[in-house]
């Protein structure tokens, strides 16, 4: 399989900011539940964005690896889905 033109430097900054960017969204969430007033609404769009990050992430991490959708077969679609 072939890989990404990135930089691996590149492809780590991106990976560190995905991650840093969960960790903000997570103490916000925790900032939320204290605040009763305005901590459902906010808890509500992390889990949306929780449920959409659980294919988005994945894909992403798939797409920085080198495996593009084109070029996986049938077996890692099935790892995929099991994943």
């Amino acid at each position: 399989m072939s890989e990404n033109n990135l930089k691996p430097w590149i492809k780590r900054i991106i990976i560190l900011v995905m991650f840093i960017g969960v960790i903000l969204l997570t103490a916000e969430v925790d900032w939320a539940a204290e605040n009763k007033e305005v901590g459902l609404a906010i808890r509500l769009v992390w889990l949306i964005s929780l449920l959409s990050l659980g294919l988005i992430l994945p894909i992403g991490f798939m797409y920085l690896a080198g495996n593009m959708e084109s070029e996986r077969g049938k077996s890692d679609k099935k790892w995929f889905m099991i994943g």
